[in-house]
């Protein structure tokens, strides 16, 4: 129901659900993988300064201002979100939030994930990147919310889950603010 209502309401952006997520890589769908490499290669690093930041140092930003990080509808803007090491813990504490609050009520849990994940952000100026960031914020939700409740009851859940990741996780270039 709150999938449909989410989808009636975006639907003059005229998107196809299939389209949105690309086929993952192996890493890109394991939300799990190593994540911990800083440098992808020194060509990335020269052409882009692309260099990822640490799980520990994540949690230790993220700690500064914990409260942020686990209220719900708190937003999350990541300007150079690569493969989402940032928003990946962010929705980490917010799930833990929201399953600690709701998880004996499904439609709740539904609307409070939804809304943690409509507060998440990124940008960033390579493709695979933005599909990285996209497929491990969607395993991860989809994993939370299997080990919880098993399979969707609202076939349509999983589109607007792709669907928010879609409009909130996108390419362009922070500091030019131009779309690539």
């Amino acid at each position: 129901m709150l999938s449909r209502l989410i989808l009636k309401h975006f639907s003059w952006y005229n998107v196809t659900m299939p389209s949105i997520m690309e086929k993952p890589s192996e890493t890109a769908s394991n939300f799990t993988g190593d994540y911990s490499k800083q440098v992808v290669s020194r060509k990335r690093v020269a052409d882009y300064g692309e260099v990822y930041t640490s799980e520990r140092e994540v949690n230790a930003m993220l700690d500064l201002v914990k409260p942020e990080t686990e209220r719900i509808e708190s937003r999350f803007l990541e300007p150079a979100c690569g493969n989402g090491n940032f928003l990946i813990e962010v929705l980490r504490r917010k799930l833990a939030k929201i399953t600690e609050r709701y998880a004996q009520n499904r439609l709740e849990y539904e609307r409070y994930a939804v809304s943690a994940l409509c507060s998440l952000y990124g940008i960033d100026i390579l493709d695979d990147n933005v599909i990285q960031c996209r497929n491990r914020l969607y395993a991860y939700f989809t994993n939370k919310y299997m080990d919880l409740f098993g399979l969707y009851q609202d076939e349509n859940y999983p589109s607007t889950i792709k669907f928010i990741l879609e409009r909130n996780i996108i390419l362009g270039d922070a500091l030019t603010l131009r779309n690539h």
